[in-house]
């Protein structure tokens, strides 16, 4: 079986690319949900309106946020115990599935969440990309420089490129042209990556 989470699906909100790009990534969303009947969605506290009808209560989740230069910015990561515990509890029997991450944006949220997929999937932890504890983020950089996400059973699906608008375009273009260098299998963004795969809204150079 495939479980397919969706992580802020629609956060952007057509910010980061055309109108138009914005809605043919969210079709492209909505004919996964409609072929796959366990899809998780991980959301914020009153977003994603459209996939919060389709998906059972049951199955969404409540991620963190964080204080960022005065704004609280969401985060993909689960951060309540409660939530965590009921993520744990959907995907318990399930482990050997293959797992695939849709939303927005590439390389933030999703994988964030991803991170704490493979923390609990390997080690029954929970991690946090950007943690107090020195152990997850060390834990998390070895298995990077590995290539440890390369054979991972998680992958993405359909995800949203942040544009510049976002800020954060270091990051990106870091994703190919760092891979062989410091990282020779790539970052966890790029080892998450597949055939399968679709970023919208992706620019046409890095």
């Amino acid at each position: 079986m495939t479980i397919d989470f969706f992580v802020h699906p629609e956060f952007d909100g057509g910010i980061s690319c055309s109108m138009k790009e914005y809605g043919n990534y969210i079709s492209a969303l909505l004919k996964i949900l409609e072929k796959n009947k366990y899809s998780i969605l991980v959301t914020t506290s009153s977003g994603d309106k459209t996939f919060r009808e389709k998906i059972p209560r049951t199955r969404q989740i409540v991620s963190g946020s964080c204080l960022y230069k005065g704004n609280i910015h969401a985060v993909g990561e689960i951060t309540d115990s409660h939530e965590w515990n009921k993520l744990t509890e959907l995907i318990a029997h399930n482990k050997s599935d293959r797992m695939i991450i849709h939303g927005s944006y590439y390389g933030l949220c999703p994988e964030g969440f991803g991170l704490q997929l493979f923390g609990y999937l390997n080690y029954n932890e929970q991690w946090f990309k950007d943690s107090s504890d020195d152990s997850d983020v060390e834990l998390a950089k070895e298995h990077e420089k590995l290539g440890s996400f390369l054979d991972s059973k998680i992958k993405y699906g359909i995800v949203l490129y942040p544009g510049k608008s976002i800020g954060n375009n270091l990051l990106f273009k870091n994703i190919i042209k760092e891979k062989c260098r410091k990282l020779p299998a790539g970052n966890i963004a790029f080892q998450l990556t597949d055939s399968g795969t679709k970023i919208f809204g992706r620019p046409k150079k890095l």
